[in-house]
């Protein structure tokens, strides 16, 4: 294991604390497939959230550890302190929307590229204010950022 794969599961054993501190398992955390010539993913429910098993975005970490150590390094320096950042600042009510908070590695179709991100599948997270939008302030402004210096990292290394 690398460091992209410590703080990927830092940032998971804090998430399970604030399940188990706010009480509650998301009940409402379903598998979405997909199948071959099938039009679409179909949201489980209308409140459903879908996300990344932990298990397969560490396995994914691992990959890009390996196949990509200058990603790896870009994603440890630049993604995973926002979502520290996120998961730090966010505000607590029943904790419930901070146990949702992700931070998720995926392996773009054809399996040459990888994706981080940091999200939160809470169905109310976008109407959360403290005073002003918390996914806009916490997530999106920062993960923005991040990208733009992940970008930089990453064409330095090759270039």
């Amino acid at each position: 294991m690398g460091l992209l794969t410590d703080q990927f599961e830092k940032f998971q054993s804090r998430r399970e604390q604030y399940l188990e501190v706010a009480g509650v398992r998301p009940k409402f955390q379903r598998v979405a497939s997909w199948h071959e010539g099938a039009p679409a993913i179909r949201k489980p429910s209308k409140s459903a959230g879908i996300r990344v098993d932990p298990s397969h975005a560490r396995d994914i970490a691992e990959l890009i550890e390996t196949a990509a150590p200058a990603v790896a390094a870009a994603f440890t320096r630049h993604l995973v302190p926002v979502a520290d950042f996120a998961q730090r600042e966010w505000p607590e009510d029943s904790g419930f929307s901070k146990s949702l908070l992700g931070l998720d590695f995926v392996a773009l179709a054809g399996g040459g590229e990888f994706a981080g991100r940091v999200t939160n599948i809470a169905p109310y997270s976008w109407y959360i204010q403290s005073p002003r939008s918390v996914v806009l302030e916490l997530i999106f402004k920062p993960g923005e950022e991040a990208a733009r210096r992940i970008e930089a990292d990453i064409a330095d290394g090759i270039g």
